[in-house]
């Protein structure tokens, strides 16, 4: 692995320091940000604000933000000059699916732990995989891999009156330099810190140092200041600008070296069956690939063409790691679940017409359960089969919930009506 040195972190902190009136380019990848995106893209087309993913909302937890600045490798002397291909025959790349998590984190430095599996966003969207250790320490890391021929690096781009040598061309967003290869590809430093390199052919990825927001200099971890250096800001030195160190730099190419790529699909369960939906909904995809108990799980989803997704339930084992049901004054309303405290949320407006469900404990399972209730993009056009369906109590009534080993689970949750009935 080739090392930093000081002399040329300095070298760029230098240059930075020269553009440090203009304000930073702002930090685009968090954790959060990108498991909202993934679990809720295929929702953007919506108005309404759609509910907490449930399984994404486990690795959620960590509310990580960019906050670094690039530092690192002096530019190349020549820029514009081809990079020189890998050394060995970089690895075909498969079309990403649902159903394979494809990346997994093969080591990482001590105390981090992997936050659930690489969560799949779309066909032309990048797999997300996250990493953090103890929220005391603060630090944290985001993978993102992208599919075969959705980037390259192309050439110069300016952003806010500062022009830049390359730039990831799915995203259009500044890479500072060119940097020593990694395994043997082509590799870059972006502008948030990031390692940017071709981990297979015509396919790249993405690995950022992240910290937690809330944590201030004076408050970090020993470890956490190990990831960033500090110096006044020349515009205002009472502010103190956090840069990337060289320690980060090289820990995200230990990790990104040992990245494992696995693309044989895995075996979902479901911890529930469902019955009594129109014959014209379809189960889709799952969503939001997650591990609990040796088994991997997901959300389900179900609906009419116009609308495939219409129905989201997913079911989890109840922890007290969960995030809560929020409670929504003019909207929500408390009800009852199996003798269990729940939430339901109504919205019924112009263009937003969408139930949510939330409970945390119900016989040991939390649930979370959406449900349009009109086309999207549409005010009041009814979904076809939604009359059959009725709301997201009547959907309840109709869900057998399989316990709390996922051993017990099933691969189709489609079964007898459950015996139960909620009341409110």
């Amino acid at each position: 692995m080739d090392e930093i040195t000081f002399e040329d972190e300095t070298y760029v902190r230098d240059l930075l320091l020269t553009v440090a009136d203009d304000t930073a380019p702002p930090a685009r990848i968090s954790i959060a940000r990108a498991l909202r995106r993934g679990r809720r893209s295929r929702r953007a087309r919506r108005i309404y604000l759609p509910g907490a993913a449930p399984l994404a909302a486990a690795a959620a937890v960590a509310l990580i933000a960019v906050l670094v600045v690039t530092v690192g490798n002096r530019p190349a002397a020549h820029p514009d000059h081809p990079v020189r291909p890998a050394t060995h025959e970089l690895m075909r790349v498969p079309p990403f699916s649902p159903y394979v998590p494809y990346v997994s984190f093969g080591w990482l430095p001590d105390g981090f732990a992997a936050l659930g599996l690489a969560q799949y966003q779309g066909a032309d969207w990048p797999l997300t995989l996250s990493a953090q250790a103890p929220a005391a320490d603060g630090r944290a890391v985001v993978l993102r891999l992208y599919p075969a021929g959705l980037c390259r690096i192309g050439g110069p781009t300016v952003l806010r009156a500062v022009r830049y040598p390359y730039q990831l061309s799915c995203d259009g967003y500044p890479v500072v330099a060119r940097v020593a290869p990694l395994d043997g590809a082509p590799a870059y430093r972006g502008v948030d810190g990031e390692l940017i390199w071709e981990y297979g052919k015509n396919a790249w990825a993405e690995l950022n140092p992240t910290k937690v927001p809330a944590v201030i200099h004076r408050d970090a971890s020993a470890l956490l200041r190990s990831w960033y250096t500090t110096l006044p800001n020349p515009a205002n030195p009472a502010e103190i600008m956090w840069h990337q160190s060289a320690a980060s730099w090289n820990l995200l190419r230990a990790i990104a070296v040992r990245l494992r790529f696995n693309p044989k699909p895995v075996r979902v369960v479901y911890g529930f069956t469902i019955s009594g939906l129109p014959a014209n909904w379809r189960a889709g995809a799952p969503d939001g690939l997650a591990q609990v108990g040796g088994r991997v799980t997901a959300g389900w989803q179900a609906g009419p063409s116009d609308d495939p997704t219409a129905l989201e339930v997913s079911v989890m084992p109840a922890s007290t790691g969960q995030p809560g049901c929020n409670f929504v004054d003019g909207q929500s309303s408390y009800v009852t679940l199996d003798g269990a405290a729940a939430v339901l949320r109504t919205i019924d407006q112009p263009y937003k017409h969408w139930q949510k469900l939330c409970a945390q404990n119900v016989d040991g399972l939390a649930l979370y359960l959406t449900l349009d209730l009109n086309v999207p993009g549409t005010n009041d056009t009814p979904l076809p089969g939604g009359s059959q369906v009725g709301g997201l109590m009547t959907v309840f009534a109709r869900l057998h919930l399989l316990g709390t080993n996922p051993a017990t689970w099933s691969t189709r949750p489609t079964g007898p009506t459950r015996r139960t009935r909620p009341t409110r």
